[in-house]
Formats: structure tokens, C-alpha cells, sequence
């Protein structure tokens, strides 16, 4: 680094350490009892929305919980075209449900086909994880990227 430039960034550095030791200092008063804490309280103010504004608001708050749909990830375990493909579909799904009881499974049609998803995962490491544990049930099951349903009143 060039002398004149390192020279430059002491000067700004220390002129702004001056500027941050400035007199203006601020004290805290005395408080002498509890009331006047009680009415030192931040109030946070209060909006009033008239009727059309708040249709308005509900309106697309409901909008962005159809839209904004979170993203993840799946196992898909099945593949299957043709025209025993949902079927074939449904009973890989049935199979996969008596031995993982727990686990969320979905028969989707995916031109040109039908597939059987596993899992609602938020992270890929999560999927990895499940994944691991039935590959030896499904060799041929890969982690796909996925809309997912999340249930937010499980935690």
C-alpha cells in the first residue's frame, strides 16, 4: 500500500474517533418513584384503518398467503408413465406409507408422468438426512427441489 494512501486512511480514521468523542453527553435523571417510570413508557400510537382500507389490507394479506408459496424440498421414490402409471403411483405410495407412517407422501402428475413425492423439507440437509435412511428401500429415489407445505402450529 502506497505511503500517501495509508497516511490518508489514519487521518479519516482518527478524525472520526474525534467525531465520536463529542461533548454532547446525555445523563439519566433520577427516578424517584414508580409512576414516573410507568409514564416514561414508549406508547406505540394506534392506526385506524377506515372499512375500505382494512377490506383492502385483508384482501391481500389473503392474496400472499395463496402466492407466496415456500419453497423445498422433496424425495421423489416413483416414476411411472403409461396407463397403469397412477396406478402403479398409488400403490408405491401405499407401500411407502405402511413402512413410514409418519411421513407426509404425495401422488403428483408431472407431464409425462406420475410421481410419488415424500417430505415437506425446508433445507436440503434435512432431505439428505431422510434420504439416507430409504435409499436401500428406494435405490433409484432423488432429493427434488419442491413447493412444500409447512405447518407453522407445531412449534
Amino acid at each position: 500500500m502506497p505511503i500517501k494512501q495509508l497516511t490518508l486512511l489514519i487521518v479519516c480514521l482518527n478524525s472520526y474517533s474525534i467525531l465520536a468523542q463529542s461533548d454532547t453527553s446525555t445523563t439519566l435523571t433520577n427516578v424517584q418513584s414508580r409512576h414516573e417510570i410507568e409514564d416514561n413508557k414508549v406508547h406505540t400510537p394506534q392506526v385506524k384503518m377506515s372499512g375500505e382500507l382494512s377490506k383492502f389490507v385483508s384482501m391481500m394479506d389473503s392474496l400472499d398467503a395463496k402466492t407466496l408459496v415456500p419453497e423445498g424440498y422433496r424425495i421423489q421414490i416413483f416414476s411411472a408413465a403409461g396407463p397403469n402409471g397412477k396406478k402403479d403411483a398409488i400403490t408405491n405410495q401405499s407401500d411407502f406409507l405402511k413402512t413410514f407412517e409418519k411421513t407426509t407422501s404425495y401422488t403428483l402428475w408431472n407431464y409425462p408422468s406420475w410421481v410419488v413425492r415424500v417430505g415437506d423439507y425446508r433445507t436440503y440437509l434435512a432431505a439428505l438426512e431422510f434420504h439416507m435412511e430409504i435409499r436401500e428401500l428406494y435405490p433409484a429415489s432423488f432429493i427434488v427441489t419442491d413447493e412444500i407445505k409447512v405447518d407453522y402450529s407445531s412449534k
